[in-house]
């Protein structure tokens, strides 16, 4: 669930990273990269910002809305939360687009662990990029996690960005 407060909108990094292209692979050429729209996603924004600048890969930016509305009416939902999410995507979309990098959006609906398998299935990305959520065992076990149901439905590599730890 979304914390009350609005979170800050998300930002590619203003600089390129510096990352040498031949230690990341060239047959990367479409990423599929889920999205919390959270507080994970600035690590893995970073993640994918240096995977595509470095390989020329396009981005296939995925979201799942689990709002009440998105999971009765899919796509007809046009509630606050699946309003924000397209905005965020979009938004996201045209800074990478700014930037010289081609990235689409793919707002999903419902179960997040189904409705990111069939995005990612029918984008056919060489690589899913994720981000974790922070979480430990016992977290884990009780609020379950969609990586774990979703990297052996996809077919293929998964990689799971880690959360930044932030300064208290």
């Amino acid at each position: 669930e979304r914390e009350a407060e609005a979170l800050a909108p998300i930002r590619i990094p203003s600089k390129i990273p510096a990352v040498a292209r031949d230690l990341v692979p060239s047959k990367y050429r479409r990423i599929a990269v889920a999205l919390e729209l959270g507080p994970a996603d600035p690590a893995v924004i970073e993640h994918v910002w240096a995977l595509a600048t470095s390989t020329g890969a396009e981005l296939i930016l995925i979201h799942i809305a689990e709002s009440a509305a998105s999971r009765f009416l899919g796509e007809e939902a046009l509630d606050k939360e699946s309003r924000e999410d397209r905005s965020a995507l979009q938004d996201l979309c045209r800074q990478f687009a700014e930037h010289g990098v081609k990235a689409t959006m793919r707002l999903g609906f419902g179960h997040a662990k189904q409705e990111l398998v069939r995005l990612v299935l029918e984008s056919k990305p060489d690589l899913l990029v994720t981000g974790s959520h922070g979480h430990r065992f016992l977290q884990d076990i009780i609020l379950g996690t969609t990586v774990s149901g979703v990297r052996h439905r996809v077919g293929v590599p998964v990689l799971t960005v880690p959360i930044r730890e932030t300064a208290s």
